[in-house]
């Protein structure tokens, strides 16, 4: 995270920003990407869902 464009604060905290990376792919995996499939057939649900997570 040494690139143009990073704001000061974040640079050299990748590991702090991107730490839980695994867990968040998970989560979105096991759970997430189920719930946005139900919205396929009911898709007034999307914004709900958005607005919950």
């Amino acid at each position: 995270m040494n690139e143009k464009g990073v704001p000061e604060d974040l640079k050299g905290k990748d590991k702090i920003v991107f730490g839980n990376i695994h867990q968040i792919y998970e989560w979105h995996k096991n759970y997430f990407l189920g719930e946005l499939e139900k919205c396929i057939e009911e898709p007034e649900r999307l914004a709900e869902l958005f607005i919950k997570h």
